[in-house]
C-alpha cells in the first residue's frame, strides 16, 4: 500500500490485479492458484483478506521460520520460509536441518 493511498483505493487495485493474473493464468495454463508469495516479502495487512476472498488459501512471507499447520488450516494464510543460500546444495540444506 502506497503512503497515503486510502485503504479502498488499495483493496480495489490489489483486487484487480490477482483478476487479471488469475485470468491470464487460467487462459494460457488452465490453472487457477491457491499459493500466493508476496514478493520479497513485503506484506500489507490489507491483502490477507483480499487475496483469501480470491481464492487463495496460502500466503507465503520471507519471514524465516518453522511453520506448526493445525488441522483447520487456517494458519497456511500466513507462512514463514526458511531460505536455501545458493551456496548450499539442497542436499545439503536439509541434512543440516535435519530432515
Amino acid at each position: 500500500r502506497k503512503k497515503g493511498e486510502p485503504e479502498s483505493t488499495y483493496r480495489d487495485a490489489l483486487r484487480n490485479d490477482v483478476r487479471k493474473l488469475n485470468a491470464a493464468l487460467w487462459e494460457h495454463c488452465g490453472i487457477k492458484p491457491f499459493v500466493f508469495a508476496f514478493p520479497y516479502g513485503e506484506m500489507s495487512p490489507d491483502a490477507k483478506e483480499v487475496l483469501y476472498e480470491e481464492g487463495f488459501r496460502v500466503l507465503l512471507t520471507c519471514e524465516e521460520k518453522i511453520n506448526s499447520i493445525e488441522p483447520d488450516g487456517a494458519d497456511l494464510l500466513i507462512l514463514g520460509r526458511i531460505n536455501r543460500p545458493a551456496s548450499l546444495s539442497t542436499e545439503e540444506f536439509m541434512k543440516r536441518a535435519g530432515l
